[in-house]
């Protein structure tokens, strides 16, 4: 490394003398010749830094490594236009990049699962947390601003000297060490970003500064970063496609009418009516159409202190404190359309009526169901009970609410308080000797993720009364998936939902919770031998210790009623033990649902002009 340099430098100090002659006018020669040997020869080198440098730097460490190696190594990897590592791996082949809220989560190697990438924290392994809860092998890029790194490197073939575990790839992150930069240099970048989707604007704040003696023995750095984001994302999606009419056709077809190896079936076997009288059998559909909105506002910090001390040339000691912080709030508010007024299994007695059906509309091959409509008609006879239908002389089975009313849209919200927190300290120390080097290294990196709160609560718009009649509040549902996913409900059905008619499920809190925490100590001595025999340059060999581990914890949150005793499971909400309580709500707790070009489109929901200060 060191010979190319100086080729690089000397080549660059020649240009530089080339350009310098060029411009002199011709009777300076001659006063310029007696000095031009005096000046060459004070002239060390020509340092070339900035964007161009590091692709050098980044060719020359690709072309000196044993491995297939891609580098990353910029003069100031926050110089790239991305927020976290993630985003800036991507730039190199072979990497693909999951995405949450935006930014990189993830990162997989030439196609394989991003749990088979190891990510380390130089040269060793940095422990990784979920905010979600749920532990996983793959590192969290969510928590990495990248302005607080200095290179990455994915090595995407093995060596014996790099921890196991990275099959797919291995990334080895470098963050900065005063030593190595100029004293008394550093930056302050603030920045703001607003998104559309949002109508707000955020603000970034990032900071390091190195220092070190004049004799390079003793030097510090830190660094700070603090970036938060608002995020809104529309989504549609479906659940548990089911083919039917297994009993009637065979097994499912495709679109071309050949056999198809899809084999989620309708148990019971065949297809079924419509309120027309139609009858469908021979295709797949979902149990469930849904369009949902997530706002989450996200706060990613980042700290580092290095201490370095170099009480001999030979010898480098260095001291590192890594702290990465991701908080993220989000509400997510979601309507769906389920399956609820179809009258499915032919043994029923409310088969043969189709229940609240309309109609469905097909692809051009007739097998996959693109939209449904659903409605009450006027001076139809509807039975909301088996006893109700059978005083009108109707087979028994099947009954209930659904027969008489329309219980969707589901809305349905949700609210979480998520925290991931990863912390590393370390000691090294580096000889460079003649002949052998010697690196000693020895740390502790852990995290802990999961929620704080979760909290969901969804309702219908449907009331049952005190005589056991339903008021309803909405009278007619669809969906269609064809070009934008559109949902299409009653005018009347927001007005009606504000006005209290909707029915709370309070079984259905999701106040479910998983948190994990992740720890690991290690230890390790790493030994160069650099001869000068031919054929090998050195030898490496070394001794690592390591010891760690994976916890995760499952609990719940109780819901109870006010100034009565937690402990008492009958004074749980879900228990009735506060239903005037807990049924009331306000309709200030609805949030807009409004369309955006491309998105989503839900009738009866529109944007609202305030955030929501609750779940729903």
């Amino acid at each position: 490394m060191s010979r190319t340099h100086g080729r690089h430098a000397l080549s660059a100090a020649i240009t530089a003398a080339l350009v310098a002659t060029a411009m002199l006018p011709a009777g300076a020669f001659a006063q310029q010749a007696g000095t031009q040997n005096a000046d060459a020869t004070t002239l060390d080198a020509v340092t070339v830094t900035g964007y161009r440098y590091a692709i050098e730097k980044s060719l020359d460490q690709k072309r000196d490594a044993n491995a297939i190696v891609e580098v990353i190594n910029a003069e100031d990897v926050g110089k790239f236009p991305d927020k976290n590592v993630a985003d800036a791996l991507q730039r190199v082949p072979g990497v693909i990049v999951t995405r949450s809220g935006g930014e990189g989560k993830n990162v997989s190697v030439r196609g394989l699962s991003s749990e088979l990438t190891l990510t380390e924290l130089n040269g060793n392994y940095i422990a990784t947390a979920e905010s979600n809860g749920d532990p996983t092998r793959s590192f969290n890029y969510t928590l990495l601003p990248s302005n607080m790194l200095g290179s990455a490197e994915l090595f995407k073939s093995p060596e014996a000297r790099i921890d196991e575990g990275g099959i797919g790839g291995t990334v080895i992150l470098h963050t900065r060490r005063p030593l190595d930069m100029e004293s008394n240099t550093g930056f302050v970048s603030v920045e703001g970003t607003r998104a559309d989707t949002t109508q707000k604007t955020d603000g970034q704040l990032s900071a390091s500064y190195a220092w070190h003696d004049k004799d390079d023995r003793f030097g510090v750095f830190v660094g700070y970063t603090d970036q938060k984001r608002t995020t809104r994302t529309m989504g549609a999606s479906t659940e548990s496609w089911q083919w039917y009419g297994r009993d009637e056709g065979g097994t499912a077809v495709d679109v071309n009418g050949n056999p198809s190896d899809f084999n989620s079936n309708w148990w019971g076997g065949t297809g079924f009516y419509d309120q027309n009288g139609k009858y469908y059998t021979g295709f797949m559909m979902p149990t469930s159409v849904n369009l949902d909105v997530k706002e989450e506002e996200r706060e990613r910090k980042g700290g580092q202190l290095t201490f370095q001390f170099k009480p001999l040339d030979n010898l480098t000691l260095t001291a590192n404190y890594f702290r990465f912080e991701l908080s993220q709030d989000s509400q997510t508010h979601t309507i769906k359309v389920p399956e609820w007024n179809i009258a499915r299994y032919w043994g029923d007695g409310n088969w043969a009526g189709g229940r609240l059906l309309d109609g469905m509309t097909m692809d051009p091959s007739g097998t996959i169901v693109t939209g449904a409509d659903y409605s009450l008609h006027p001076g139809k006879a509807y039975y909301c009970s088996e006893d109700e239908a059978a005083d009108a002389g109707m087979a028994p089975g099947g009954w209930g609410s659904d027969d008489c009313t329309i219980p969707t849209p589901q809305i349905t919200g949700s609210y979480n308080l998520e925290k991931a927190l990863s912390q590393t300290v370390d000691f090294s120390a580096e000889w460079r000797g003649e002949s052998v080097d010697v690196a000693f290294k020895g740390g502790r990196t852990w995290a802990k993720g999961g929620p704080s709160l979760q909290f969901s609560l969804p309702l219908k718009p449907r009331r049952q009364n005190a005589d056991g009649s339903w008021s309803l509040g909405n009278l007619a549902s669809s969906w269609d998936l064809t070009g934008t996913p559109s949902m299409v409900f009653s005018p009347e059905l927001m007005q009606n939902l504000k006005d209290g008619i909707l029915q709370v499920d309070l079984g259905s809190t999701g106040s479910s919770w998983t948190r994990n925490t992740n720890e690991q100590k290690y230890a390790q001595i790493d030994t160069t031998w650099h001869t000068e025999a031919g054929f090998f340059e050195s030898f490496q060999f070394g001794v690592k210790y390591r010891d760690g581990g994976i916890h995760r914890s499952t609990g719940n949150s109780y819901w109870a009623c006010p100034g009565t005793d937690p402990s008492d499971y009958e004074n749980r909400y879900w228990n009735g033990g506060c239903n005037d309580l807990a049924l009331q709500f306000s309709p200030d707790f609805l949030y807009g649902m409004g369309n955006l070009a491309g998105g989503i489109n839900a009738s009866a929901f529109r944007p609202s002009t305030t955030r929501p200060t609750s779940p729903t």
